[in-house]
């Protein structure tokens, strides 16, 4: 398993904060009912205990566990995210299927570790911290976390591939004549560059 420490030095770091919308009333909503398969990638031995959530806005978010030959059903909604997630492992979008046995694949995942601080040592604490596939990936990955009280964040489960690592922060002290709309997030990415094309990649 591959493992990259990081450290982005930085002046000031935005948290942003999205509240869910309340899932509507299951009534009168189309059900249907999806039946998989995961696997390991590389053994395809059955996967026991694999998290499988269906996201939609009619149904909410519904969760199941596979048992122990890896298999699954899950009521979903046609129009529904289904992800399968599990610990040590990169996670997968399913496809909804034709009512067939949908059989999931999942890879072995990678961690990208590192701290966040100041220009003089110091944490960032809450710091909003994106890990993006870089332009041309085979697929598009971005994973998102914040920075503990140490300034340190971790993101597993990360696919094969090349990333970025970057910081979003606000500009505090703006020019002369300027607005508040002109405090817009700015990016740094590591290992301190403005650009993602002079950003270094991970893979």
């Amino acid at each position: 398993m591959r493992r990259a420490v990081l450290t982005l030095v930085l002046s000031a770091v935005a948290t942003v904060n999205v509240a869910p919308q309340a899932p509507q009333s299951p009534a009168s909503v189309q059900v249907v009912t999806l039946h998989g398969r995961v696997l390991d990638d590389e053994t395809a031995d059955p996967l026991r205990n694999v998290r499988v959530t269906a996201t939609s806005d009619q149904l909410g978010n519904l969760v199941v566990l596979t048992d122990t030959e890896g298999r699954f059903d899950l009521p979903i909604h046609p129009q529904s995210r289904v992800r399968a997630t599990k610990t040590g492992y990169s996670s997968r979008d399913i496809p909804t299927g034709n009512g067939q046995e949908v059989a999931v694949r999942l890879e072995r995942g990678a961690v990208i570790a590192g701290r966040v601080v100041d220009e003089v040592g110091q944490p960032i604490i809450d710091g909003r911290v994106v890990i993006e596939s870089t332009p041309g990936s085979a697929a598009t990955v971005r994973l998102v976390t914040t920075t503990d009280d140490r300034g340190d964040y971790r993101i597993a489960g990360i696919p094969r591939g090349s990333f970025t690592v970057a910081v979003a922060r606000f500009q505090f002290i703006l020019p002369a004549n300027s607005s508040p709309a002109d405090a817009r997030p700015q990016t740094t990415f590591y290992p301190g560059t403005s650009t993602a094309t002079e950003a270094r990649s991970l893979r």
